[in-house]
């Protein structure tokens, strides 16, 4: 049975990121003779992949748009496309000595948020209980920390010194901003 395709609407159901049955069934084609088609016929391969091609650059285009923005959605998608565009992968450990170590090549959100911190101001058991926080902010990132586990966040590096006072706007890529110098 010969079946009519428009090419350019398989282009375009290919461009939202439909997959093959999705398109066979609008054009009321079985799956399996879609398939044998798609083999088949070098037009309608082109189509379907250059349609792939376009909704790939839309979702690079929509991410980028999110990594260039502001506040914990564009730390968040910034380290996302870190890790999976470039292959960074790191992980940070403050140490009971107050040292902090990262063992790898970036800075994740914990490592900024430590930074200017003295984790000397802080009890034993709250210095591992930041550790504990930096590392599951690192695993899931800042949206995906609970509120209470924000909130903690926040209340033990403010206590360690690195902010007085919660930020306003953070500037991009910042969850907190640097402490501010005093002076004498």
């Amino acid at each position: 049975m010969a079946y009519e395709i428009d090419y350019k609407k398989v282009r375009k159901l290919a461009s939202i990121n439909c997959t093959q049955e999705e398109i066979a069934a609008v054009f009321d084609i079985p799956y399996d003779s879609f398939r044998q088609m798609v083999s088949s016929d070098p037009v309608l391969s082109e189509a379907i992949e250059v349609g792939r091609s376009y909704a790939r650059a839309s979702l690079r285009r929509l991410q980028w748009r999110h990594a260039s923005g502001f506040g914990p959605a564009a730390v968040a998608m910034t380290i996302h496309l870190s890790k999976h565009w470039l292959g960074e992968t790191d992980r940070s450990t403050l140490e009971i000595d107050g040292s902090i170590r990262v063992e790898h090549g970036i800075a994740e959100t914990s490592d900024r948020i430590l930074q200017g911190i003295d984790p000397k101001l802080l009890e034993s058991n709250e210095q591992i209980e930041l550790d504990g926080l930096c590392d599951r902010l690192d695993e899931v990132g800042l949206v995906r920390l609970s509120a209470p586990q924000r909130a903690r966040l926040f209340e033990l590096v403010s206590k360690a010194g690195a902010v007085e006072e919660a930020p306003k706007a953070p500037p991009p890529l910042l969850l907190l901003p640097p402490p501010e110098k005093k002076a004498a």
